[in-house]
């Protein structure tokens, strides 16, 4: 159980205001939204101030590229809720959310690695596809994806594999309630820095299927015929 202090020092928050472009708003004026909160033990953090106009054309057109992104596919945000989770030492939802975050990267990954390698139309690959995603479990799938279908520069090392692989041990254990032979919850043996070194094995593991998605679906708009219009 954390104290109220502990608490509150665990918790971040961003905040973003959209004001009228012909406004303007100054760092003052922000830190005064706070001041119905200062019962609170907050260490408010520096406030930039700016506009759009402060961003480039080419920035811009980043931006809206990640967007779109975001809006493709849901594993974005998984992880920066992963994320959020183990920020607050919630390792038990960050684990599992990591996890899924992984699930999500590693489905989108495979049907652009087999796309081109399984004929027919769009139906009977999204037929094959799922019944190759749901057929193997998510523990043999991680595995042989990283050893065959990524790129060796893109694999992430043996010793970030097996961490991610203990942490989906530790995720089996959370989400299928196993017990011992006492009858506790397995996964109460785990302790919070195995639990955090599992974590980062995992977002390992994500982050080279995340990198070779992108690198794969922006080599495909790059070649795309209507890629400049």
């Amino acid at each position: 159980m954390l104290l109220e202090d502990e608490m509150f020092a665990r918790i971040l928050i961003d905040v973003v205001l959209l004001v009228n472009p012909d406004s303007t708003i100054s760092k003052d004026i922000v830190l005064t939204l706070f001041d119905d909160v200062d019962q609170l033990p907050l260490e408010l953090p520096t406030v930039d101030v700016g506009s759009l106009r402060d961003y480039s054309s080419e920035q811009l057109s980043g931006l809206e590229l990640a967007v779109k992104k975001l809006r493709k596919h849901a594993f974005y945000e998984l992880k920066t809720s992963a994320d959020s989770a183990m920020l607050r030492d919630d390792s038990i939802v960050a684990i599992v959310l990591g996890c899924a975050a992984l699930e999500g990267a590693l489905g989108a990954f495979m049907r652009l690695a087999l796309r081109d390698k399984v004929p027919g139309q769009s139906g009977k690959f999204n037929s094959f596809m799922n019944v190759l995603l749901r057929g193997q479990g998510f523990f043999s799938l991680v595995q042989l994806s990283v050893r065959a279908f990524l790129k060796d520069e893109e694999r992430p090392t043996d010793e970030e594999l097996e961490r991610c692989l203990r942490g989906v041990e530790m995720r089996n254990a959370i989400m299928h309630a196993g017990t011992n032979k006492a009858g506790k919850y397995r996964y109460r043996q785990f302790t919070p820095s195995e639990m955090n070194d599992a974590y980062g094995g995992i977002m390992a593991v994500y982050r080279a299927f995340e990198a070779a998605v992108e690198a794969r679906e922006d080599s495909q708009l790059a070649s795309s015929p209507h890629a400049d219009d």
